[in-house]
């Protein structure tokens, strides 16, 4: 009896890191890196975004922008190395199915010796951020805004690959019993490097968090204002979630944002926080605001 052949499985991870040595091959990494994520980055988020951003000329521009930039990297690499990537970023996103809270991008930069002389770039071990977020993040705290507001809020003004946050939301997981955390934590990550930025971005949108990325100097610039920069404001698509859209709905989220009530990114949080009036709330009596007199000590752990 013939033995039957055993088709060997190889795990996403190292596809994608095939396939990256693949495309390296007469090329050098950061390059070829920045483009990886940048084109990752794009795809996710001009799809979100094609119908949002046609209500305004300037938006319209900034997508068509960011679609030109798509094709121009993409023209870089032959047929078959665009085979490659998109099975690169098939193994992404497979591997994040299997395990959501990790540092992929930050790993895998460092395990392959890429650098970028210029910026000094090294990503904190994922097991590090691990612990900080143990210690700093205040159970009680978090319960108590959880269930008074309905939301929180995790910001990092130089987010790199995001890895500090992600660890953040695996605390929140951890924390979280019966609630969906999805629909609970919200973060604004902030960085200089439109690589760290995308990389970041890639990483949370695959975990499925509502987040807002900037890039952007925070210590020099401070704030961005959305409505002036718009390319420099990245939505997850989480953040397009029935319960996110929901809440910007009542809170009028996205009216201060198109009308310039509250241009900046902090301002954009702010409107989340603010009361709703006497009509709204009778209005969304059944919404998010009664459910969280339901919740008790159990929904957590």
């Amino acid at each position: 009896m013939a033995k039957q052949k055993v088709e060997q499985v190889i795990p996403p991870k190292k596809r994608f890191m095939d396939g990256f040595r693949d495309l390296c091959h007469a090329r050098h990494q950061y390059p070829v890196w920045a483009d990886l994520w940048e084109m990752f980055a794009l795809t996710i988020m001009n799809p979100l975004t094609k119908q949002l951003y046609s209500e305004s000329e300037e938006l319209q521009k900034v997508w068509q922008e960011r679609e030109d930039r798509y094709l121009s990297i993409i023209k870089k690499y032959k047929k078959d190395e665009v085979q490659t990537i998109t099975e690169m970023f098939a193994a992404l996103v497979e591997e994040f199915q299997i395990h959501p809270f990790q540092d992929f991008a930050g790993q895998i930069y460092m395990e392959l010796g890429i650098s970028n002389n210029n910026a000094g770039q090294f990503f904190t071990p994922y097991s590090v951020c691990g612990l900080m977020a143990q210690v700093t993040q205040d159970h009680e705290s978090i319960r108590q805004t959880v269930k008074d507001k309905g939301w929180y809020c995790m910001y990092d003004c130089a987010c790199g690959g995001g890895a500090t946050m992600i660890a953040g939301l695996e605390q929140a997981n951890n924390e979280f019993h019966r609630l969906n955390w999805r629909n609970h934590v919200m973060v604004n990550a902030n960085d200089i490097d439109i690589v760290c930025c995308s990389m970041c971005y890639v990483q949370l949108s695959l975990i499925g968090v509502a987040a807002i990325v900037t890039c952007s100097n925070a210590l020099m610039q401070g704030e961005v204002n959305f409505y002036k920069e718009p390319e420099k404001v990245w939505f997850t698509p989480e953040y397009f979630s029935d319960v996110w859209v929901q809440r910007r709905f009542w809170h009028g989220y996205d009216m201060n944002m198109w009308g310039n009530k509250y241009a900046g990114i902090r301002g954009l949080f702010r409107s989340l926080e603010e009361p709703l009036s006497k009509a709204e709330e009778a209005d969304s009596s059944e919404s998010e605001d009664d459910e969280w007199s339901e919740y008790d000590d159990e929904d957590w752990e």
